[in-house]
């Protein structure tokens, strides 16, 4: 098996885009605002793409590939009481509570890092599993990722009937979404893929993610780090040792390890050891919380995340 490539392919993409967006800000080529409008473009336009091809090839005739959002929504649920109990244990303040909330319970599962390596892993049947383990993710986010960071600020409140009118009305979220409409109803109906689908997805798949990357890379500041260093580390333990203890607990329970291929228990240990997702940013900016320290969660996950996925790749090849 040609593991070895695949596992560099992992690596390259995810470092050299973080790496090209970074430069390409501290060398004044593009400023850190074109972050925003090239990701909402990407969602946009691309994502929607390999969203219906990727959930074409979803196989539909095994009951247990329901369970996989719902193992994402236990984690995901669990992760947010880690969160309140390791804040407890540092003494932190409500601010800095509630700041540390998103990035412990939200994770880069996307094209960026979880759903990429699933692919590269796996294949399409990898990426089509993956994605829908996070589908409940914009659910979540605009519902609970708004509601556990403001019980901890007195007086913060956010409107959510606000935030999923913004699903509907604006492109780079609602296109996403009528993606992974169109992509079950065709692997639900099982329309027969073109022979095209596979190739265009080698293609597409780490064109977005690079993309995406290179976004994100343009946000990277190193400064913040060491002013939240007692936050990071509790970060770091809740996405690579609480969140994939829960997954594999989750996925037992469920039977992934009776499969013979096991491809579902691959997809939740992707999935399990993924850092802190960019949108976690979003939350804590938008209830005007400490950024700072959910940017020195973000990106100190996302750094470890890169040799990991390697890793990831590698440990899935031996199940």
């Amino acid at each position: 098996m040609d593991i070895i490539p695949k596992a560099a392919e992992a690596v390259v993409v995810l470092f050299m885009g973080l790496t090209m967006g970074y430069l390409a800000r501290r060398r004044g080529w593009l400023p850190g605002t074109a972050s925003r409008p090239l990701t909402c473009w990407l969602l946009a336009h691309l994502n929607p793409i390999v969203i219906v091809l990727a959930l074409w090839s979803l196989p539909v005739d095994d009951w247990k590939a329901a369970a996989l959002p719902l193992i994402y929504v236990a984690q995901t649920m669990l992760l947010w009481v880690a969160a309140v109990a390791a804040a407890e244990v540092l003494g932190l303040s409500s601010r800095k509570k509630a700041s540390l909330i998103p990035p412990a319970m939200f994770s880069n599962q996307g094209f960026t890092y979880g759903s990429f390596v699933c692919y590269v892993a796996m294949g399409p049947e990898g990426l089509a599993l993956a994605t829908l383990y996070v589908l409940p993710f914009s659910a979540l986010l605009y519902t609970v990722g708004f509601i556990a960071p403001s019980r901890y600020v007195p007086g913060s409140s956010e409107s959510l009937v606000g935030q999923l009118q913004e699903t509907l009305t604006h492109n780079y979220r609602r296109n996403p979404v009528l993606a992974v409409l169109m992509g079950l109803t065709l692997a639900l109906w099982q329309v027969p893929q073109p022979e095209f689908v596979r190739p265009v997805l080698d293609v597409l798949i780490p064109l977005s993610a690079l993309g995406l990357l290179f976004a994100i890379g343009l946000t990277i500041r190193l400064s913040t780090i060491k002013d939240y260093w007692d936050s990071v580390v509790a970060v770091h333990l809740l996405k690579y040792v609480v969140a994939p203890a829960l997954g594999l607990g989750l996925a037992t329970l469920f039977g992934f390890w009776a499969q013979p291929d096991h491809t579902f228990l691959k997809v939740v240990i992707v999935e399990s050891a993924t850092p802190s997702a960019i949108m976690s940013l979003a939350v804590v900016q938008a209830l005007g919380l400490e950024s700072d320290l959910a940017n020195a969660c973000w990106l100190t996950t996302n750094l470890v995340a890169i040799p990991l996925a390697g890793v990831l790749v590698w440990l899935t090849s031996l199940l």
